[in-house]
């Protein structure tokens, strides 16, 4: 290879890294998920998602004519959280959104959540609430917008923020605490994609955003 070309391709894998790093979806899913979507294939991301040897108690429901694809499983000792949790499961589900006033019949995506389960006690309750407000106070600042809703009612408390990068409509990233769903206070945190051709794509309804990511930042 002459070496001007190669400093062209090396400029080039810098300048597509540095955009990672910038990007608030790379930011996020680095920090809190061990299988990254949007870094390789789709297929390749549910693969790794499915055979993680970190995973116990894992089912999968695959889609049929009547339902839809689901997977679940619990980590033995991934934690990206900054508490000791008493467990951590991970789920894939695949919902049928209506992103485009022109398919009324919807799309499908695929949403993806890590949970983390407090302990029972008063203690447990203020690490998960303490854990979402530090995740919520760090995530604001990578993405363009952030809306929060209250989760309370008669049986449940809790709070979640929706996060939105530029142009979307629909929340790529939300996060989320709350009490009443289990005997545990959980910590939730999900993300929204879509599969495109084989690729993870952000479903947005203007657009569908990837992110770019350089072979250096696998």
């Amino acid at each position: 290879m002459q070496k001007g070309v190669f400093y062209v391709m090396l400029l080039l894998l810098l300048h597509a890294g540095a955009q990672a790093q910038q990007d608030p979806m790379w930011k996020f899913t680095k920090t809190y998920f061990r299988s990254n979507p949007f870094i390789g294939h789709f297929s390749d991301f549910l693969e790794h998602v499915m055979h993680d040897p970190q995973l116990v108690n894992k089912r999968t429901q695959y889609r049929t004519d009547s339902t839809l694809f689901r997977f679940t499983g619990t980590y033995t000792s991934f934690n990206p959280f900054g508490f000791k949790p008493q467990r951590v499961d991970v789920a894939l589900v695949e919902e049928n959104i209506v992103l485009y006033e022109d398919r009324p019949q919807g799309d499908t995506i695929m949403v993806y959540t890590i949970i983390a389960y407090g302990d029972s006690t008063e203690k447990g309750l203020n690490e998960v609430r303490n854990e979402y407000l530090r995740i919520d106070r760090k995530t604001k600042r990578y993405f363009a917008d952030s809306e929060e809703e209250d989760l309370s009612d008669s049986v449940h408390a809790g709070a979640g923020t929706n996060y939105f990068v530029d142009y979307s409509q629909l929340s790529p990233v939300s996060v989320e605490w709350i009490t009443g769903l289990v005997r545990q206070p959980l910590l939730r945190v999900t993300i929204r994609v879509r599969n495109r051709g084989n690729e993870s794509v952000l479903p947005m309804s203007l657009d569908d955003y990837k992110p770019v990511y350089s072979p250096e930042d696998l």
